[in-house]
């Protein structure tokens, strides 16, 4: 459960990680308590959680692990 708030490549915790997680599992307690859960409702949530977690991915993909001198040189 430690990836949960670490971050993988340096191992220290990480508030970007600890509050996301917070949010996601706060969207979802709200998604499975709600009485009449349209199909909208389930389409934006995945949209929300999703979408963040793509772009994050492909952030990462592209900038992650790079220094400032290796970004400077793309």
């Amino acid at each position: 459960m430690k990836f949960l708030w670490t971050n993988n490549a340096t191992g220290q915790s990480s508030a970007s990680k600890i509050w996301t997680n917070i949010a996601y599992a706060v969207a979802t307690y709200i998604v499975l308590t709600m009485q009449n859960v349209t199909w909208e409702i389930l389409l934006v949530y995945m949209a929300v959680v999703g979408g963040s977690e793509i772009a994050k991915r492909v952030l990462t993909l592209k900038y992650g692990g790079q220094n400032d001198k290796q970004k400077n040189n793309l």
